[in-house]
């Protein structure tokens, strides 16, 4: 999902957006850990914010898609709250 976005962002965004967005989500494919390979990976995609500024910008126009992210994004806070909230592994 986050390479769909980089894609649409390098049409709708600066170079510097994407290219931030790009390295953001590639440095952490060079150095994996051996125990646990890319568990951090939704962590460090957080950090890429012109991912969001895409979001953003596509569901500006199209009403119906930014219901679906904004259901979407409220489904994974209450999950996420009850989760944290329950002393478990929250990424």
């Amino acid at each position: 999902m986050a390479g769909i976005l980089i894609a649409i962002g390098a049409r709708l965004l600066p170079l510097a957006y994407t290219l931030f967005a790009l390295a953001v989500v590639l440095l952490p494919l060079f150095g994996p850990t051996r125990l646990k390979p890319l568990m951090s990976m939704p962590r460090f995609i957080l950090a890429a914010f012109p991912i969001f500024i895409v979001m953003a910008l596509v569901s500006d126009r199209r009403p119906w898609l930014r219901v679906l992210l904004l259901a979407a994004c409220l489904v994974g806070l209450v999950f996420l709250t009850v989760r944290f909230a329950g002393f478990w592994w929250v990424a």
